[in-house]
């Protein structure tokens, strides 16, 4: 679980990072360009790999069906049964 909170952690962080290293040398007075194209296609790649990475790592076992633990019942309306409680 720590692991999964590290790596969520280090994918929200990494845009903050870039930012600051971008501010800092553009702060030094270095010709900075600033990279939107770039970034935002690092961002894409980034969650898209953050994507496949969690469908492929978290999950269960293939072939495994989803059973309730009791059977729902649809609410049904009737004149004698208000629709809501008093």
């Amino acid at each position: 679980m720590a692991r999964f909170i590290l790596i969520e952690l280090a994918l929200f962080l990494l845009p903050f990072a870039v930012f600051y290293v971008l501010a800092v040398r553009a702060r030094r007075g270095e010709e900075v360009s600033w990279p939107w194209l770039w970034l935002s296609l690092a961002g894409l790649v980034v969650t898209t790999a953050a994507f496949i990475w969690f469908a492929s790592v978290d999950g269960e076992d293939p072939g495994l069906h989803y059973q309730p633990e009791a059977e729902q019942v649809p609410y049904e309306l009737s004149p004698d049964k208000p629709a809501y409680r008093q």
